[in-house]
């Protein structure tokens, strides 16, 4: 099984990379082969795919014998595929939540089988970068690994199928060893030639290949002096890399007296990249002794700062199959078998797809909660939990809002299973899931994908709004829109505006365009759907079968034939995510994946982590407190128990020790926070209050009231396209 990097934008243009981006492999590589069991042995094969470059990254365990290795020897390539396991699944899993940890979001990863057998067999002339005997590294060129991404980039250039295989591993007298081979895969019945090769590469670019590793301190084969050893029978102009000299000018091929026929053959051989050809496909080193006789190193010594010479992932998409050129050949056959984490804009998996089904705890039949992604992550957790000997469970997902799953831990308690895979790109989601759960008096286990993830959820939590502002906090909005009793549903222009709601100190909620007007409010324990607009509204009419924006009284204002064309002009109204609570954190379990487990996500504060004494650290949480969760308010104040109660609850998930009581709090309190005398009956924080009020609930929260937007398919919100934009 293989690991498989997948570029964003295959399926949404819009998400494509830049083809001078590249995103270096080193970190991964480097904790790819430090992490238990160890892994002898890291492939990373970058080979042209129909619409995009793939890259795949295969382990292989210390002890895996040569016969369970991708391909064994005695096997030809028309027989390999890569579901002849070389290591357990639990090695690939574990790679994977390495890759999810130090690869950018932007690149999806997928758990997956490769069959190249439609490649073929047939050789092709094959690369392999060399490195002198008495030769050194120059790595100070250049900026991470710009000789392997030259080397991407200038294969790209032919618009033929290519393919780049590094092989790394630890090394005895070095820390790391690495193998790097690379081809121009040709029709089947063609063996290409020097002179094919180098009119290819020189297509586009301003040096061959081996001008860019050798401002390194690089060589490749093609540099081989094997004019010198070959015997003159067995030269042949056409291997010849340089450009073709008269034929009367020709030297005299010759070869050293310590040489047999047999190593003549062979440097003819590797100068053509033959055997390269094969070993690149078999997944082996294959370092010949020859490379030696003639001055190299074939399998080059590295460490941790030269590594970064090697491997990336450079974007690179393919309008047409570049495989249409190459009769006989075709690209790999890749089956996807989880996907750990989506590519923006594209849809997984393209291909053949190996996907497993859920069983519900209850009644037994076959779910799919979400996205493939969302459903392999949730079928993991739940396993996961069970295999510590937990009951867990899948809910059956009905079209209302209920959570992903269950878990009763031994303590008896339930508590609900809510996986973000995708959606903290919408903040309003995973707080909608935290006040579902609240509201039914369960904690709440969040899962993602990994610890940059984990953090990131956790800041949401933390602070459930978008930011403070002089008119009150900036909401998040949902993904239903507001539907008003007339079936309208409000606008704002869509160039450069959208739902702006704000919540202010006394729960009060107002929408404003960008300039700052007011163009709705009230209280936040009513719903949104009875206040009333001076916003444009659209409505649908079915005598026309036409979209229209038309005034609070009525008046249309513009009509359109599809709903598409309105929406490019306007934003429809979403409803506010109004937080109950001033953070989102009680009752919370946030857990990230870790190849094959569930690691526990810490919330602690590093107020309470770094503190020396109780009174830095009530100090500390204090000044959290005071900053994120109240403002300045002249004449206004907060009840000094009301503070008190909200201080610890503070604490009590930002902390690993005791929560301050009321002496301990008064003493820690900043100096800008003004309090009463100790001895007053109703004690307050003057000139302060809290940015909103504690204990909200909103009716337009979807457990709240369900189904109410699927009533008017005309106005659906799934056909706006813009749904999610706004957070």
């Amino acid at each position: 099984m293989a690991l498989r990097l997948c570029l964003p934008g295959r399926d949404t243009v819009d998400h494509q990379l830049s083809p001078e981006t590249a995103f270096p492999l080193t970190n991964t590589l480097i904790k790819g082969l430090s992490q238990p069991p160890h892994v002898k042995e890291l492939e990373v094969l970058a080979i042209s795919g129909e619409q995009q470059l793939e890259y795949f990254i295969t382990p292989r365990l210390e002890s895996a014998p040569i016969a369970s290795r991708a391909v064994p020897f005695q096997q030809s390539l028309s027989e390999y595929s890569s579901e002849t396991p070389t290591v357990p699944d639990s090695t690939t899993d574990k790679l994977a939540g390495v890759a999810s940890k130090h690869l950018p979001e932007e690149l999806g990863i997928e758990l997956c089988d490769v069959d190249l057998r439609s490649i073929r067999m047939w050789p092709v002339t094959t690369g392999r970068v060399l490195l002198e005997t008495n030769g050194a590294l120059r790595q100070s060129h250049f900026d991470w690994n710009d000789p392997f991404v030259e080397t991407v980039r200038h294969l790209a250039a032919t618009a033929r199928p290519f393919v780049v295989q590094l092989l790394v591993g630890s090394g005895s007298r070095a820390k790391y060893v690495a193998t790097l081979r690379y081809a121009i895969l040709h029709p089947n019945y063609a063996i290409a030639s020097g002179r094919d090769e180098s009119e290819h590469l020189d297509t586009g670019r301003q040096h061959p290949i081996e001008h860019i590793w050798q401002n390194a301190g690089l060589r490749t084969n093609y540099d081989l002096p094997i004019s010198e050893f070959a015997s003159p029978g067995l030269w042949a102009s056409h291997l010849y890399w340089r450009a073709l000299e008269p034929e009367d000018q020709k030297p005299r091929l010759r070869k050293r007296q310590y040489m047999e026929r047999s190593d003549s053959r062979t440097a003819l051989d590797l100068y053509t990249g033959t055997t390269e050809y094969r070993a690149l496909f078999h997944g082996r080193p294959s370092s010949n002794k020859l490379y030696e006789k003639l001055g190299f190193h074939a399998r080059i010594p590295l460490n941790d700062y030269t590594l970064r010479l090697f491997g990336a992932v450079v974007p690179l998409y393919y309008t047409e199959s570049p495989w249409d050129s190459v009769p006989g050949r075709a690209a790999p056959v890749i089956t996807t078998r989880a996907v750990i984490r989506q590519a923006p804009g594209t849809e997984h998996s393209h291909g053949h797809t190996s996907r497993s089904s859920s069983t519900d705890h209850t009644s037994g039949v076959t779910v799919n909660t979400g996205s493939e992604g969302h459903d392999q992550l949730l079928r993991f957790a739940v396993e996961y939990f069970r295999g510590q000997g937990d009951d867990a469970w899948i809910e059956t997902q009905d079209g209302t809002s209920i959570p992903d799953g269950g878990h009763q831990p031994t303590d008896g308690r339930v508590r609900t299973i809510e996986v973000e895979f995708s959606s903290l790109s919408k903040p309003a989601n995973p707080l909608t899931n935290y006040a579902r759960a609240v509201a039914a008096d369960r904690p709440v286990e969040f899962v993602v994908t990994n610890q940059q993830k984990a953090r990131r959820l956790s800041e949401m939590l933390r602070q459930p709004w978008k930011d403070v502002t002089d008119t009150g906090v900036h909401l998040h909005t949902q993904t239903a829109t507001v539907h008003l009793p007339t079936g309208q549903i409000p606008v704002v222009p869509a160039k450069g505006d959208e739902s702006n709601w704000y919540l202010d100190a006394t729960g009060e909620l107002t929408l404003r365009d960008k300039t700052g007007v007011v163009l709705a409010s009230g209280s936040a324990t009513e719903s949104v759907c009875t206040l009333e607009y001076d916003n444009p509204r659209y409505e649908y009419s079915e005598s026309d079968e036409s979209h229209r924006i038309v005034t609070a009284d009525g008046v249309t204002k513009a009509t359109y034939r599809t709903r598409s064309q309105l929406l490019d002009e306007w934003t429809l109204v979403h409803t506010p995510f109004v937080p109950g609570h001033l953070h989102c954190l009680s009752g919370v379990y946030i857990y990230y994946q870790s190849g094959d487990e569930l690691v526990e996500f810490d919330i602690q504060a590093s107020w309470d982590r770094t503190a020396e004494s109780a009174t830095e650290r009530f100090r500390g949480g204090l000044r959290e407190f005071v900053e994120t969760y109240t403002t300045e308010a002249p004449g206004e104040s907060i009840l000094y128990s009301t503070f008190q109660e909200e201080c610890q609850s503070l604490f009590a998930v930002r902390s690993h020790h005791e929560p301050p009581n009321k002496t301990h709090i008064g003493r820690a309190l900043p100096d800008a926070v003004a309090v009463d005398d100790p001895s007053a009956s109703d004690r307050k924080i003057r000139d302060r209050t809290l940015l909103y009020p504690p204990g909200l609930r909103s009716p337009d929260l979807p457990f709240h009231k369900q189904g109410g937007d699927e009533s008017n398919p005309d106005t659906a919100d799934t056909a706006s396209g813009e749904l999610d934009e706004e957070d």
